[in-house]
């Protein structure tokens, strides 16, 4: 039976503020915009220095709060305060030939009433770059995380340091009450022959699973899978750069996945793109292409052989970004073959986002985010269902003095599901919160 997912999220990170997760980049070192499938994410901090040297950095933090479901669930519905603790700690080494961030987040979350649920989320990254030689870059990233999934700063936090589509798991869904494991790595060598041409080989391993979910409901997939591609970049002007990317990726899921639904999806993807630097403050980046897949299926009782379907879908993409001293807008829309997050087995997953950051006077910062998100099931035997999701985010913050800085953020989230196989993954939430963060001073260390 064919479901239906309705979601609104309005979910903020208190550690890093940050826009939701997207598939375009940033720019690269020379002011130019990444070309996709770079799988680099943009923040909307108005501010981004980078300097030269080694250092070790530290920032902590505690925030109070109330939930009126602790659970994530329809029934029953618990309320609790909740307090929380988090660090985030980063070691910097930028330097001619090589340079590398690791950063490593801890947040404990503990509740006044119900400290069953309490829960420990962390999050460790890494980003190695290396000139090989004056034209070929090494680049390798590694993303570790352990969180709970209905935990939305965790989640959060997660979020704003691994890398993004297309050689990562799918992030727009919420999920239950359940401990979640995920790694992502990823290597990129790059040849650059010339001022205009580059040619990048790329390969990536994904892996996610879930366990210890509070309440038995709705089983939740793993997933693991590889990647491999190649990417051409081309400068074309002084302000205009054009791309193809070559993708091709291997997805497998495991649990309780229903007869006849997909269990493997072989994708490959030719994605041309073009970026527009248009204006000093203002960028334009779009791609589009076919993907080719194929699904294995989960074979009946006393069925001989997996059966295996076929189809083809495309994939697209834009993004606008305008930035100057006081504000950053990033617009965002996007469609791309990817799993289902947890619920769903594998899905064609479109969004359209804005994410707004406006530096007020007197030091005051206003976040807002806001998105909606399709995920349509792919397969023709028997996809398990649809999900649609609206997301919002409100935050603002203020220093208190020195580096001390205070934060305000409400959170409210909404899931309904119409078929009866995902019942139980209906619930409505509502969070707020305030905390303060401190961000300790550097400690520059000696080449």
């Amino acid at each position: 039976m064919t479901g239906h997912i309705v979601k609104y999220v309005i979910s903020i990170s208190i550690v890093f503020l940050l826009a939701s997760p997207t598939m375009f980049g940033q720019v690269d070192s020379q002011g130019n915009p990444d070309p996709f499938g770079t799988a680099s994410q943009p923040t909307i901090n108005i501010t981004q220095s980078q300097t030269m040297g080694n250092a070790i950095g530290l920032e902590t933090g505690y925030s109070a709060g109330y939930t009126d479901n602790v659970l994530a669930l329809s029934s029953p519905r618990i309320s609790d305060e909740i307090h929380s603790l988090l660090a985030d700690l980063t070691l910097l080494h930028q330097g001619s030939q090589v340079s590398f961030l690791v950063e490593y987040v801890p947040y404990y979350a503990f509740y006044q009433n119900t400290s069953a649920y309490d829960q420990f989320d962390q999050v460790l990254s890494g980003d190695l770059k290396s000139m090989i030689t004056s034209h070929v870059m090494l680049r390798l990233r590694d993303f570790y995380s352990n969180t709970t999934g209905s935990n939305p700063q965790a989640a959060g936090t997660a979020s704003s340091s691994q890398s993004g589509l297309p050689t990562s798991p799918n992030t727009s869904v919420l999920t239950q009450l359940a401990a979640e494991q995920q790694n992502t790595v990823r290597g990129d060598l790059s040849w650059q022959p010339n001022g205009r041409s580059t040619f990048t080989a790329l390969g990536s391993y994904e892996q996610r699973s879930f366990s210890e979910q509070a309440v038995q409901a709705l089983p939740l997939l793993n997933l693991s899978g590889v990647d491999g591609g190649g990417q051409y970049s081309w400068r074309s002007s002084e302000r205009t750069t054009l791309g193809v990317l070559g993708l091709f990726q291997d997805i497998q899921l495991s649990g309780s996945i229903p007869v006849a639904s997909p269990q493997n999806m072989l994708s490959e993807s030719i994605l041309p793109s073009w970026s527009w630097q248009a204006t000093r403050e203002t960028t334009v980046q779009a791609y589009g292409g076919p993907q080719f897949l194929q699904f294995q299926e989960v074979p009946a009782v006393g069925q001989n052989g997996t059966p295996t379907t076929s189809q083809v879908t495309w994939a697209a993409g834009v993004s606008v970004t305008k930035q100057d001293d006081r504000n950053v807008l990033v617009l965002t829309g996007q469609r791309l073959a990817s799993d289902g997050g947890g619920y769903l087995t594998f899905v064609a997953y479109s969004s359209l986002s804005a994410s707004y950051h406006h530096h007020v006077a007197k030091g005051w910062d206003v976040y807002l985010t806001a998105s909606s998100g399709w995920d349509s099931g792919l397969g023709t035997s028997n996809p398990l269902g649809n999900l649609t999701s609206q997301q919002g985010s409100f935050a603002l913050t203020h220093p208190v003095v020195g580096k001390l800085m205070w934060n305000l953020q409400y959170i409210f989230s909404r899931q309904t599901a119409s078929a009866a196989v995902l019942e139980q993954a209906n619930f409505h939430r509502s969070y707020v919160t305030t905390g303060l963060l401190y961000q300790w001073n550097r400690l520059e260390l000696r080449r």
